[in-house]
Formats: structure tokens, C-alpha cells, sequence
């Protein structure tokens, strides 16, 4: 949503003040979609999405998979969920929430048996799957998540990963092994 009174960048003004080449920029838009378009080819970068690609470009310092969550998602919410996200996520855990790729689609879902559950997921998946992230979980966060990417549900718990999914994904992927 851009913020109304605040003239965006083109382009070639948003690749300058991120430090990046406009065909740089132009990848990094097809990738993560922070940009609005203007007609069929011309972007524009509100602050809004130029803090994103800033986020893109540098991300903070996150040690674990749910502390890139928590970034994620508290930029997605309203103040008053906020309050409710932070309890769903030092309630107790009883199980792990996952985060796998098949093709172009990511499936956030909750087991209380991740080996056992990942074995059906690679024999039922038509293509090969990649683990994203296991953590410590519970139903509820996994509800959550499933709330807070809803724009980007695919069918049931699997979801297109662009946007801001794709974001936090690729942010997931790039944290030390």
C-alpha cells in the first residue's frame, strides 16, 4: 500500500539510492514484486517497498528461522494482531512447523512426527521437495502463517512463493547452516 503524499522513485532513481544497476533492480522486482506498476512495463518505488528491497538487498541479523519469521510477519499484521502473533509464539511448543518447496509452491504445515510426515510429503509430491525449515512450533502459529500469506494460497496449505513469502523464504534460506 503506498503512502499517499510521497512522490515514488522510477526505476533508475530506486536502483541509485539502493546502490544496485537498474537491470539489478529490474530482477530483484520480478523476484519479490516490491514495486507498483504504472501501465504494462513502467515500476514504481514507494518507501514502503524500498525498505523491503533494502531488506532484500541487507537483511538483519537473524540467528533462527522464527526470529526471519517474526520480522516477516510483523511487517504483514496491524498493531492489535501483533500482540497476539508474540503469545502464539512463546505459547508451548508441541510439535514442529515446516516449511517445504515443491516447484514454485510453499507448504507451511504442523506435525508432531516431522520424519514420518516429510516421508509421505516426498512420496506424494509429483516433484522433488526441499526442507526450507523445521522449527519448534505449534497449530495455532501455523494457522497464523497460513492467515498472514492468505494473498498467496494456492490450495489448501501450499502457497505461491512471491511477494513476501518469496522474501522471507530466500531470507530463511540465507541463514548460516
Amino acid at each position: 500500500m503506498p503512502t499517499w503524499g510521497v512522490a515514488p522513485l522510477d526505476l533508475n532513481e530506486a536502483a541509485m539510492a539502493l546502490g544496485i544497476s537498474p537491470a539489478e533492480l529490474r530482477a530483484l522486482a520480478k523476484k519479490h514484486g516490491h514495486y507498483e506498476p504504472r501501465g504494462p512495463v513502467k515500476k514504481v518505488f514507494y518507501p514502503e517497498h524500498m525498505q523491503k528491497l533494502k531488506y532484500v538487498l541487507a537483511p538483519p541479523v537473524a540467528q533462527t528461522p522464527l526470529e526471519v519469521i517474526r520480522y516477516h510477519v510483523t511487517e504483514r499484521i496491524p498493531a492489535a494482531s501483533l500482540i497476539e502473533f508474540e503469545s502464539f509464539i512463546t505459547q508451548e511448543f508441541d510439535g514442529n512447523i515446516y516449511l517445504i518447496r515443491c516447484n514454485d509452491r510453499i507448504k507451511i504445515g504442523f506435525t508432531t512426527h516431522w520424519a514420518r510426515r516429510f516421508r509421505v510429503l516426498k512420496t506424494a509430491c509429483p516433484y522433488p521437495v526441499t526442507v526450507i525449515a523445521v522449527m519448534a512450533g505449534n497449530r495455532t502459529l501455523e494457522q497464523f502463517l497460513h492467515i498472514v500469506f492468505e494473498n498467496l494460497r494456492r490450495h489448501g496449505e501450499w502457497f505461491d512463493e512471491q511477494g513476501e513469502l518469496a522474501t522471507m523464504v530466500a531470507a530463511i534460506e540465507a541463514l548460516p547452516k
